[in-house]
């Protein structure tokens, strides 16, 4: 396939792994069903660098990625998913946990949930609008990314435990997803002395 056609995407993902420079943030759509409900959601993936070089007990993400739309936890509406690969995503200056495998080609990413840090529960969706019974946390799955010039797709397959496993498993959450890029912006080097 022609490497034009994949200039942004390789530009982005190169300097992510390789130095951590820039961060793309892109407008989705996701189409899906979970538990029988189908749903059309808008949302956003964002992409950025490496956040824990060290201390991983899953390996070291060679890109970070936080695929959000809505907010599941505090306003459950089907369909509304959080799943990111560290909790730095969401709270750059909290706890930096890593919570899944990230592998990645010259224009794709794939993102497996780590099952052993499930419980701490930023990795959320919703299969209903009742805050009482739907929310699930992400245990099992897959996401997988694919970039083209400033678009990208993919789909989201994953199933989880209902409110950490006390009212059982819930079935599976699917989407696919469709989307363009918003945003590409340079940031300092870690070490770098203007990094906040």
């Amino acid at each position: 396939m022609n490497c034009i056609v994949f200039l942004v995407a390789i530009f982005v993902l190169n300097n992510i792994s390789a130095g951590a420079q820039t961060i793309a943030k892109y407008s989705v759509t996701l189409l899906g069903n979970v538990q029988g409900n189908p749903f059309t959601r808008q949302g956003t993936l964002t992409v950025a660098r490496t956040i824990s070089p060290a201390g991983t007990q899953n390996g070291v993400n060679p890109i970070e990625v936080f695929l959000q739309s809505g907010n599941p936890p505090s306003f459950p509406q089907t369909g509304a998913i959080w799943f990111m690969t560290n909790s730095g995503m969401q709270s750059p200056n909290g706890a930096r946990i890593d919570y899944a495998y990230v592998s990645t080609t010259r224009s794709s990413i794939t993102v497996i949930p780590d099952r052993r840090v499930t419980a701490l529960g930023n990795n959320v969706f919703n299969y209903g609008s009742s805050i009482i019974s739907s929310i699930s946390q992400i245990r099992d799955g897959k996401m997988e990314l694919r970039f083209n010039e400033n678009n990208v797709s993919g789909t989201v397959r994953v199933s989880g435990l209902l409110w950490g496993g006390i009212l059982g498993a819930s079935q599976p959450y699917y989407a696919s997803i469709t989307g363009v890029r918003t945003q590409l912006t340079a940031l300092p080097a870690k070490g770098d002395k203007n990094e906040r």
